[in-house]
Formats: C-alpha cells, structure tokens, sequence
C-alpha cells in the first residue's frame, strides 16, 4: 500500500474514488488500517530498543560483577608455576651445599609479596578498563535508543497526524459531495 505513501507527501490528490454516495468506505476502512499497521510497527520498534537497553544493562553489571577474575586465575597460575620453580632451585642449590635455607625462604618471600601486588595491580587495572568499557557500551546503547525512541515518536506522530488530516480531508469532502449531490436533487425537483 505504498501509494498511500505518494498521496499524503503531495497532498494534491485524493487517495479514495468517489462512489455514489461519496467515497469507498472499503478504500477509507483500508487506509485506516494500513496507518494504524504504521502505528503499531513504530510502536514495536519502540519496544524493541527499550527492550535492548535493558540487556545492555543486565550485561554492564554482569562485567561489573566479573570484573578481574580471568586476570587473577592467569596471574595465579603464573605464580604457582614461579613459585615450583623456585622451589626446584632452591631444592638443587641445598643438595649441592650452597645456600642458606633462611635467605632462601626470605627471598622467596619478597618474590611473593612482590608477585601479590604485582597482581593486584594489574587486575585493579584490568577491572577498571572492564568497567569504563562497559559504561562506555551503555553509554553509546542509551544514546542510539534515545536517538530510535525520539524517531520513532516523531514518525508516530507525523502518521497520526497525517492520517488524522486525511480523514478530516475525505470527510469534508464527502460532505461537500452530499451537498452537492442534495442541490442538485433539489434543483431537479423544481
């Protein structure tokens, strides 16, 4: 029904074939309906990117919540790998006469602390990128909706009215017609 589309942006012609006693009411009946499908298609679009930004909130506080947890599970396994290997030497220098088990056990204690915050930083840092990248998601998701819920308002509106316009348009005419139709009736019967 695409015609409809023609007629309301020119506004020159009139989109029903006048009938007998006016205009086809199947004509003005399908007009009706194809705006009002218009309608609710807007309304759906509507729907469909509120329904968006609410997922796009479900999973910024889902990143929120999951922050830093592969980072540290891979730092983890880092450290237990660094710590069996410093063990391994540590066994091989006592065996050989070497080393100081005390000075061993304080280096290996500095290594750790050091490995501890070492990590924590970097999980701080790998959270807060998570975190700033996820505002940033909804942030760009909240915008897009608005910008679609602005457009689709503004289309629904532009419908309504031009399907408001057309029908005051098809009536005003239709009475027009009937007077018309009545004067030349009445000036038979004379």
């Amino acid at each position: 029904m695409s015609e409809y589309n023609d007629v309301v942006a020119d506004g020159k012609d009139d989109p029903f074939d006048s009938e007998r006693r006016g205009y086809s009411r199947r004509q003005v009946d399908e007009y009706i309906a194809w705006r009002n499908g218009q309608i609710r298609e807007l309304e759906s679009k509507l729907s469909q990117g509120l329904t968006e930004i609410e997922r796009l909130r479900r999973e910024l506080g889902e990143a929120r919540e999951a922050g830093g947890r592969p980072a540290h599970e891979e730092v983890s396994e880092r450290v237990g790998q660094i710590l069996k290997l410093a063990a391994d030497e540590a066994k091989a220098e006592r065996e050989r006469g070497a080393i100081d088990v005390g000075s061993m056990r304080d280096a290996a204690k500095a290594e750790t602390d050091k490995l501890r915050a070492d990590v924590k930083d970097e999980t701080d840092r790998l959270r807060a990128e998570a975190q700033d990248r996820a505002e940033r998601m909804l942030t760009a998701a909240q915008e897009q909706s608005d910008r679609a819920v602005s457009s689709a308002r503004a289309e629904a509106d532009a419908l309504v009215t031009a399907a408001q316009q057309s029908a005051e348009q098809a009536v005003t005419d239709a009475t027009k017609h009937r007077r018309r139709r009545d004067r030349a009736g009445q000036a038979a019967t004379r």
